[in-house]
């Protein structure tokens, strides 16, 4: 992920990878909606991440967070897996001029 060395992402404790690519990341927790939420609004702002005004969406079956640092945008969506009711979390970053 743009902005990250390899293997150095922050995901909650009990987080699975599920799928990974060049482009994107995917977890699933089983951590409540809101807490695994609450971690990345916590622990990428302590890694020098910030949550640009207006970046995001939250609704009760989906969360949409972005973070900049410098020129790396991260973008992370989480949503709730009907079946299983865990949350499975998608990482995907770029690189803006």
């Amino acid at each position: 992920l743009s902005g990250f060395a390899s293997g150095t992402f922050p995901v909650p404790a009990d987080a699975r990878p599920v799928l990974r690519s060049r482009d994107f990341v995917s977890y699933v927790s089983s951590q409540p909606l809101d807490d695994v939420v609450e971690f990345y609004r916590t622990r990428l702002p302590a890694l020098g991440w910030r949550s640009p005004e207006g970046g995001g969406y939250t609704s009760p079956e989906l969360v949409n967070l972005v973070f900049e640092q410098g020129n790396n945008q991260v973008f992370i969506t989480i949503t709730v897996d009907t079946a299983s009711g865990q949350p499975q979390i998608l990482v995907s970053s770029e690189q803006v001029p």
